[in-house]
């Protein structure tokens, strides 16, 4: 049933990226991109209902079993996250029978789920029963309704990234007793001595933020050989991990804008609309050259006079006229006459018409 519905939900995502394709072909506008926008952060994420690590022992080869995960997908250590919800594992499964030695243990109804949901990438994952086999005089581990969520997303007003995660355990018992549980992250291990170091560790509601990546574990046991201390097995319930890479950046200081390209990409400076630059914030920007016939005064740009001055600081704008020439002195005129010899040709003020040298020229 679970499967047929899945099946079906499958189908008609699928056929979505078909209907664009058409709607472009019938001439359907496509949507317009952003210039010289930054990339959308890249969302990865994994769930894992149940994984067992065997080391070699003997004969045996090491191996890795993990019957019910989200399968990644994508590139990247976690896969991309789908769209919508990616469901596996709401059955009961009985570990040992073609996956698991016998004996191991068993486990009901085991669930991971991963999605893209309003900010980020979600994991969860879960198991609602879970007995596992341990050497006496230790005992069966038993726990119920395990389960881990954890999400990632980008903090608009920082530009990094932002996390959350949290574990859940409704009862955990070692060989009969009872382990209380605290609702915090990262409770102190449990561990039981062995001769030779650690038997068993048990570690509760374990997160890990390793850069981009948040990782929540319910219940991790691990079980160590009792004369050398070698790691034989390693078991993992309910984990749940979110990735987020390449937030944007946080928005600039009103006045400022982010530059995307050049040797201050990704800063926010001041942009200069005259010159067409960006300066640092707080600073004026640079004055453009002035048109040709004027000179810089100040931040503005003049028309400088002939006799001194600018014409824009006259009331009409304009350069004053130069002052008219003088008139001509009248005693240089008449210079050298009445002396009985010929007298000198009068300065040119004196003759404004050239009668004098028309006259001499005539002769």
């Amino acid at each position: 049933m679970l499967s047929t519905l899945f099946a079906r939900r499958s189908r008609r995502v699928a056929l979505l990226p078909a209907l664009g394709g058409l709607m472009l072909a019938l001439g359907a506008p496509a949507p317009a991109l952003a210039v010289h926008e930054p990339p959308p952060p890249t969302f990865t994420c994994y769930a894992s209902a149940l994984r067992v690590e065997l080391a070699a022992l003997g004969p045996l080869p090491a191996q890795t079993l993990e019957p019910f995960r989200t399968a990644p997908t994508g590139t990247g250590p976690t896969g991309q996250c789908p769209a919508q919800p990616q469901q596996v594992g709401l059955v009961r499964q009985v570990l040992g029978t073609n996956q698991l030695p016998a004996g191991l243990g068993t486990a009901d109804v085991l669930f991971a789920e991963t999605r893209i949901g309003a900010n980020g990438p979600e994991s969860r994952a879960g198991v609602l029963d879970l007995t596992l086999a341990a050497p006496q005089p230790i005992g069966p581990v038993r726990a119920e309704v395990l389960t881990s969520q954890a999400t990632a997303s980008c903090n608009a007003q920082t530009g990094q990234p932002q996390f959350a995660g949290s574990s859940t355990i409704a009862a955990l018992t070692i060989g009969g007793n009872r382990i209380p549980v605290q609702p915090q992250n990262n409770q102190p291990p449990i561990v039981i001595p062995g001769p030779n170091g650690e038997l068993i560790r048990v570690e509760i509601a374990q997160q890990t933020v390793t850069g981009d990546t948040i990782t929540q574990r319910a219940l991790v046991i691990t079980a160590y050989h009792p004369l050398t201390g070698a790691q034989l097995a390693r078991v993992t319930i309910a984990e749940a991990v979110a990735d987020v890479r390449g937030c944007p950046p946080p928005p600039c200081p009103q006045g400022t804008e982010r530059v995307h390209e050049g040797p201050n990409a990704g800063r926010c400076m001041k942009f200069c609309p005259d010159t067409g630059t960006y300066v640092e914030p707080g600073a004026d920007c640079p004055l453009p050259p002035c048109p040709e016939g004027q000179v810089r005064v100040g931040k503005d740009c003049k028309t400088p006079c002939p006799g001194g001055g600018y014409a824009e600081d006259n009331p009409n704008k304009q350069c004053p006229q130069p002052p008219p020439p003088p008139p001509p002195d009248r005693t240089k005129c008449n210079a050298g006459r009445g002396n009985g010899s010929e007298p000198p040709p009068p300065p040119p003020e004196c003759d404004p018409g050239g009668s004098q040298g028309k006259n001499r020229g005539g002769d």
